[in-house]
């Protein structure tokens, strides 16, 4: 097992990888997992990358999930950002207690763990492993702090350095 250091004192495992699990492509900086045939999978249905999802929906948390703007249209679910990608109606889990009190960077369940400064519980998928952690709004008016980028195409969020480059993130500086 291999560990990344994501967002500080959030950690991910992350199983070794074999070329059926995909490749990392040195052009582009990043691990392309192996997917499955495009538009494949309609919302529900795991997910291991992104084309493998039906119009409407994106791979979020390893499930094709349909895109939203705000936990409005998301019945009993929440809207997250997918870092790298749009935002995605996903389940609250029986692990969310909603108390508010997650600092920035580490793990969450749910958008209510997350303190205020703290911002939203962002998903993310590194290399096949799915997390969340809380992190900050940011924006034009709203910087990040140091060792941080703003990456996101709606609800941009901060995301650190690290995780960024590995995840190949389009971000702001």
């Amino acid at each position: 097992m291999r560990f990344l250091r994501i967002f500080g004192p959030a950690l991910v495992m992350l199983a070794a990888c074999d070329s059926s699990m995909g490749v990392f492509r040195a052009d582009a900086g990043a691990f392309e997992p192996a997917c499955g045939a495009a538009g494949s999978r309609i919302e529900g249905e795991g997910c291991e990358c992104e084309s493998e999802c039906s119009d409407g929906t994106v791979c979020a948390d390893g499930v094709c999930a349909r895109t939203c703007f705000d936990s409005e249209g998301c019945g009993t679910g929440e809207c997250v950002p997918v870092l790298g990608g749009d935002l995605a109606c996903r389940d609250v889990p029986d692990t969310c207690f909603g108390e508010g009190t997650t600092p920035a960077g580490v793990e969450c369940a749910c958008n209510a763990d997350c303190a205020p400064d703290a911002g939203v519980c962002a998903a993310f998928e590194v290399e096949g492993a799915t997390g969340r952690v809380c992190a900050a709004e940011c924006g034009p008016e709203i910087p990040c702090g140091t060792g941080q980028r703003c990456c996101g195409s709606r609800n941009p969020v901060c995301v650190d350095d690290a995780l960024a480059s590995t995840l190949g993130l389009n971000c702001a500086p």
